[in-house]
């Protein structure tokens, strides 16, 4: 049974360290936009593809504060309009009517 966890923990750390490389590689200099409808408490019991539970949301905004310069859709727009050669990840997150 350890050695099945052991595995499994050593597939999720390769996949981690892939996605890091990739997004070096492919994201420098880009600006990802990440689009929320609806964040709700963890004890809601709602399934619905346009809902993040609270603790999930938490976490995607602790990732993006790590890997990600996150900026707000003005700053994004200069950075989009300029000769940006900083090359550093950003992210903007946006909420529709939710």
């Amino acid at each position: 049974m350890l050695r099945i966890i052991r595995e499994h923990v050593r597939k999720i750390i390769a996949w981690e360290q892939l996605c890091r490389q990739w997004r070096k590689i492919f994201l420098k200099g880009k600006i990802v936009v990440l689009m929320y409808h609806e964040v709700l408490d963890d004890a809601q019991n709602i399934d619905a593809w346009t809902v993040v539970k609270q603790t999930m949301f938490l976490r995607q905004m602790e990732y993006l504060r790590r890997e990600f310069q996150v900026i707000g859709i003005r700053e994004a727009l200069n950075v989009f309009n300029s000769a940006n050669t900083d090359k550093r990840n950003y992210a903007v997150v946006t909420f529709d009517d939710g």
